[in-house]
């Protein structure tokens, strides 16, 4: 018999992913049959923002080989360039990342997949002939949560020609260009202050934010 089976996977269940995560899975793709079999594996969307599967990078290694790299939407490794012969196994890890530029149009959305294989007699030239066995790992889901983007926090405003109470004051009016409270403890306006390296940064203390 031709019997191919997921006997361990460890799906993808991400909750509020950022562009600094870089979660993992692992799926173990085993040959249960008599058989020897070749097969295809490949992404399938079930639910959520063709925009965040799309912009989901994936690294896939099979064995240990890196096998794939781009995007989570277009994974799909076809032609049957696999093959397992009786009671053999392959070991799929996937790695998932975001763009570092990805923006606040990635924000709070979700990517709901599964992972299909098809396997079918080495013999054959495709699943269409002969005998066939389709497994599929589900469910997978990513959802993202907020982060900063360059623009978030802009300088709206310089003041260097000294005020009412000081000829020698200057300041900077910073914004909040998004929809949300931002904190701001201990960031840093680099080169903003008097002296050189480190002296010449002015660090934000701990406990403001802007509204």
């Amino acid at each position: 018999c031709l019997d191919g089976r997921v006997t361990y996977a460890a799906r993808f269940n991400v909750t509020g992913m950022n562009p600094a995560e870089t979660p993992n899975g692992r799926i173990i793709f085993t040959n249960e049959g008599s058989l020897d079999f070749r097969y295809d594996v490949k992404f399938r969307k079930t639910n959520g923002s063709d925009l965040l599967c799309q912009a989901l990078q994936v690294v896939a290694k099979r064995d240990g080989s890196t096998v794939y790299t781009g995007a989570l939407a277009d994974f799909k490794l076809l032609g049957g360039q696999y093959a397992l012969t009786p009671f053999e196994s392959d070991t799929w890890d996937m790695v998932l990342s975001l763009p570092s530029s990805a923006g606040s149009e990635l924000e709070h959305l979700t990517c709901e997949w599964d992972v299909d294989f098809l396997a079918w007699q080495t013999n054959l030239p495709s699943a269409t002939d002969g005998f066939f066995d389709e497994e599929t790992v589900t469910p997978n889901s990513v959802n993202t949560d907020e982060w900063l983007t360059p623009g978030d926090v802009i300088i709206n405003e310089v003041m260097w020609m000294g005020s009412d109470g000081e000829t020698s004051d200057e300041w900077i009016e910073l914004k909040n260009m998004t929809a949300r409270d931002i904190n701001l403890s201990n960031w840093n306006i680099k080169q903003g202050g008097t002296g050189t390296g480190v002296g010449a940064h002015i660090e934000i203390p701990s406990g403001y934010s802007i509204k």
